[in-house]
């Protein structure tokens, strides 16, 4: 039996090009196939059939989340929002630094 890897990539690039009858046939024959629940085939076939690399958006995301208050500006005018972006982006910085053991010792900044 393949890995359930390698069967979701062989059904991944039918399941896109499918009509939605035919998606629930593909569905219907990976769930039996693999043990997995619909959602969880649907998904992983969708996540298959994207191209590596589809990155930035994800990032952009962290900008649109709900805690910084989705995707409204929090202030007006162009400027204030791109200073505003910046010390967001700014704060992710150093929280992934920080995560990462950055620290400030007498000869100066220092990764653990």
């Amino acid at each position: 039996m393949s890995s359930r890897a390698e069967i979701t990539a062989r059904f991944a690039k039918a399941y896109v090009r499918a009509s939605k009858a035919d998606t629930g046939h593909i569905l219907d024959q990976l769930v039996e196939v693999t043990g997995w629940s619909r959602d969880n085939a649907r998904r992983r076939l969708t996540a298959a059939a994207r191209p590596p690399g589809v990155g930035p958006a994800r990032k952009i995301s962290h900008f649109t989340r709900p805690p910084w208050g989705g995707r409204k500006a929090r202030c007006r005018g162009k400027k204030r929002i791109l200073t505003d972006i910046l010390t967001r982006a700014s704060a992710l910085n150093l929280a992934r630094l920080a995560t990462l053991g950055l620290h400030h010792g007498p000869g100066g900044w220092a990764i653990a």
